[in-house]
């Protein structure tokens, strides 16, 4: 009898032990993928996940993840804040093949750090001003007395950022749009313009996006517009 007490207790204080480690190992597996798929961010922290955890842990599933993120860099775009729920996330040990519903997405970017990198990637001579209004994201120059007013669709997997119907008519002729291609993995719903910032949700497939991005051609021109700006004809 006494035999088995001790193994009873034994075997709860494994399961408290477990319980205990769930949460840091669940946020240093997530670390690692966004890593592995080269999403750095600053600081993760997860905020829930379902209990028991015991069952989840020993299996290699985690399940009703909450997850905070901060500073998450993408190819130099950067999001201040984010946060992720998944409702499984694989750990490394799994050992049965699972297809888990994808996470979902919310992230935020603010017009301070859009604008900080439209100025890296502009040209030397131009100072690209962006601001960001309820509904309304603008681009103007320093030192041209001319603003456009941007919109932003996702179609078919593309983040296309272009000019708005009020394009100066000298404008018009010229390629000023911006096109962002998407992993398979990164499904968005919706791109929201707040004031000062810009919001998107999405769903993200967490359990192959660090496969699809390591070492794709893809993953390089994610954030690089690929427009073409032109000077216009002074003939």
């Amino acid at each position: 009898m006494k035999g088995v007490l001790v193994a009873l207790i034994a075997l709860a204080a494994v399961m408290v032990g477990i319980e205990l480690a769930a949460v840091p190992v669940a946020e240093a597996t997530l670390r690692s993928e966004l890593e592995e798929a080269e999403l750095p961010v600053d600081e993760l922290e997860v905020t829930g996940i379902g209990r028991p955890a015991f069952l989840g842990v020993v299996t290699g599933w985690a399940r009703d993840l909450e997850v905070e993120l901060r500073g998450v860099d993408v190819d130099g775009w950067r999001f201040a804040e984010a946060s992720l729920t998944a409702p499984e996330v694989e750990l490394p040990w799994a050992f049965d093949e699972r297809d888990p519903a994808p996470a979902g997405l919310r992230a935020r970017a603010t017009q301070r750090d859009l604008q900080a990198e439209l100025r890296s990637r502009a040209p030397a001579q131009l100072d690209p001003v962006l601001e960001l209004t309820p509904g309304t994201a603008s681009l103007g120059v320093e030192s041209l007395p001319v603003t456009l007013q941007l919109a932003v669709e996702v179609s078919d997997g593309v983040l296309t950022v272009a000019p708005g119907r009020e394009t100066p008519e000298w404008l018009e002729g010229l390629d000023l749009s911006f096109e962002f291609e998407l992993p398979e993995e990164l499904r968005i719903d919706t791109v929201t313009i707040e004031d000062g910032a810009l919001v998107l949700t999405a769903e993200l497939d967490l359990a192959t996006l660090a496969d699809q991005l390591e070492g794709s051609p893809a993953a390089a021109d994610v954030g690089q517009g690929r427009g073409v700006t032109e000077e216009p004809s002074r003939g």
